[in-house]
């Protein structure tokens, strides 16, 4: 008789090879999802900014969130709530990590107080404190004009043993001490040629130890382009980016890299934010650095679309060591489904999709909140357009 776990791999084998070509035919989960809420309340436009952390050293992943005018985190496995800062919490998005290397997890988050104002709130935890009654210090990182603060993400990209920032229109290189950190802000449109719209993701494309940026083009056609790191013979911090085409893009997307087609090259998965356009996936050239190198593009669902900068992940979600794909659709999307799409070929050829939930997402996290070695979702919907948004993770329950 076949183990469990054999009988599942064996019905995602058999159910891959009835896929349409970028329609996935609805089949069995292969994994199993339970939706648990650690916060109901629902307000207009809020819940952006969220992220999992493991807040107060116990080594369990906590949810860090907006949640009405301030920031708020919630202690696993209970999820208890705590005061981050009662007036401080805005924009787009919240990431987690240790800003200023003392050990504990801070908080990073697109706005401070105003929605293009980056800051971060610094954990109490390194410094005796504990982050469920103390204070956590409210910093600012830097203003950024227009929708500028939008796409945060978080990278030591200059590799000087510091987190940097990342945003639509800015890098800030951190600088200063670990007990003072100051920030050198420097445009976007100094070091980036072409850069364009919404979309933003980090990864190190050429494979030489740095982190390389991907967007959409400024000029049209609308292209996906990857901008090379100058290090390490130049400085990211003043030097240009080379500009390389990926394939065809959209004005604004969401992107993602890691290695679908198992080939030990970096791939980018890609989907417009604000239209139907498909999700597809951009296979990595042997040298992407060639005037000649070519990304073949194939689709994996024809229908996703309205999938938020950050809402899209390339992890194993079913522990068979295939990266598979989740997306979050927008509340204004046509279907609102956040989904998982399995690498059923381990090569990004056919793909198993698993539709959770069809009440939308934005800006999500994927962590192992269960300490049980697989992968769970922290999500909320936006609710600008007054849809429900409450605070939910997706706990992964197959992977023993």
């Amino acid at each position: 008789m076949m183990s469990p776990r054999a009988l599942r791999l064996a019905l995602l084998a058999a159910s891959a090879a009835c896929l349409v070509a970028g329609r996935p035919r609805l089949d069995p989960n292969p994994v199993s999802f339970e939706r648990v809420v650690v916060d109901s309340a629902s307000k207009p436009n809020d819940r952006k900014p969220k992220a999992l952390g493991d807040f107060n050293g116990d080594g369990r992943l906590d949810v860090a969130a907006r949640r009405g005018t301030g920031t708020y985190w919630y202690r696993a496995p209970n999820w208890s709530r705590f005061t981050v800062h009662p007036s401080a919490g805005d924009g787009e998005a919240l990431r987690a990590a240790d800003v200023d290397r003392d050990g504990d997890v801070d908080l990073v988050i697109s706005g401070l107080y105003g929605e293009n104002e980056l800051g971060w709130f610094e954990n109490p935890l390194a410094q005796g404190g504990d982050p469920e009654s103390d204070a956590w210090t409210a910093n600012r990182i830097g203003i950024v004009g227009g929708h500028g603060s939008h796409d945060l993400e978080v990278a030591d990209v200059d590799r000087d043993g510091r987190i940097d920032v990342v945003t639509l229109a800015a890098f800030f290189f951190q600088r200063g001490t670990k007990a003072n950190p100051t920030w050198e802000d420097v445009p976007a449109s100094l070091l980036l040629p072409d850069r364009g719209d919404q979309g933003t993701a980090l990864g190190d494309i050429d494979l030489d130890g740095d982190m390389d940026l991907l967007g959409p083009s400024g000029s049209t056609p609308y292209r996906i382009l990857w901008w090379e790191n100058p290090l390490p013979e130049g400085d990211p911090t003043s030097d240009r980016w080379q500009a390389r085409p990926i394939g065809p893009g959209w004005r604004k997307a969401s992107l993602a890299v890691g290695d679908v087609s198992d080939d030990r090259r970096p791939d980018v998965v890609a989907v417009g934010m604000y239209e139907t356009s498909g999700l597809s996936w951009y296979r990595g050239p042997t040298d992407p650095r060639s005037t000649s190198a070519a990304w073949s593009r194939r689709t994996i669902d024809s229908t996703i679309g309205f999938v938020h900068q950050g809402s899209i992940f390339v992890r194993d979600f079913n522990g068979d060591h295939r990266l598979d794909v989740f997306v979050a659709e927008q509340e204004q999307s046509p279907l609102d489904r956040l989904a998982v799409f399995y690498n059923a070929a381990g090569n990004g050829t056919s793909w198993t999709r698993q539709v959770l939930s069809t009440a939308g997402g934005h800006n999500p996290d994927v962590g192992d909140v269960g300490r049980d070695g697989d992968l769970d979702i922290l999500n909320a919907n936006h609710g600008f357009y007054g849809a429900a948004n409450p605070l939910e993770l997706w706990i992964n329950r197959d992977i023993p």
